[in-house]
C-alpha cells in the first residue's frame, strides 16, 4: 500500500471512528479484498451497470433514508463483520445498525453507501446519481 492509500484510509478511519452504532472496527486495505469482491465493485461502478432498484431523488430526505433502510437492513445483522467502503475501508461490528445508518445518512453529504457482507457473499451498494438513488445487491 502506497502513502496516498494510507492517507485515504486514515481519513476514512477518522470520519467513522466516533460514529454511534459501531461496537468495534479495524482498518481494511484494498489488498484485503478478494479478487471477486474487487471485480464486483468495479462492475457496479461502470456507467452501464444495471441497478436492482431505484427511486427518484426528491426533496424529502426522510423518504429516501427510509427507502435505504428498507432495502439494506435485511442484509445486516449484529454478529457479522461488515466492510464499509469499496476499495478498502473499515471492517465494523455494529452495536446498533439503525443508529449507525441514521447518523451516517444525516451527516453525509451524499447518500452513497457500500457495505460488504461476507457471510451472505453480497455487496449492498447505494449510489446517488443525478436523478435517482440506485440500489445494487450483487453476489460475490
Amino acid at each position: 500500500m502506497d502513502f496516498k492509500d494510507k492517507i485515504e484510509l486514515f481519513k476514512f478511519k477518522k470520519k467513522y471512528e466516533n460514529f454511534p452504532g459501531i461496537k468495534s472496527f479495524r482498518m481494511v486495505s484494498k489488498g484485503e479484498l478478494t479478487k471477486n469482491e474487487t471485480d464486483v465493485i468495479d462492475a457496479i461502478r461502470k456507467i452501464d451497470s444495471k441497478c436492482d432498484d431505484r427511486i427518484p431523488i426528491d426533496s424529502n430526505r426522510c423518504n429516501m433514508i427510509d427507502w435505504i433502510k428498507e432495502k439494506i437492513l435485511p442484509y445486516l445483522n449484529y454478529n457479522t463483520e461488515f466492510i464499509i467502503g469499496g476499495n478498502g475501508g473499515l471492517a465494523v461490528f455494529f452495536e446498533s445498525i439503525e443508529m449507525f445508518l441514521q447518523h451516517y445518512l444525516k451527516e453525509s453529504q451524499s447518500l452513497d453507501i457500500m457495505i460488504l457482507n461476507r457471510d451472505f457473499k453480497k455487496w449492498i451498494v447505494i449510489f446517488e446519481e443525478e436523478y435517482f438513488l440506485e440500489l445494487f445487491i450483487k453476489n460475490i
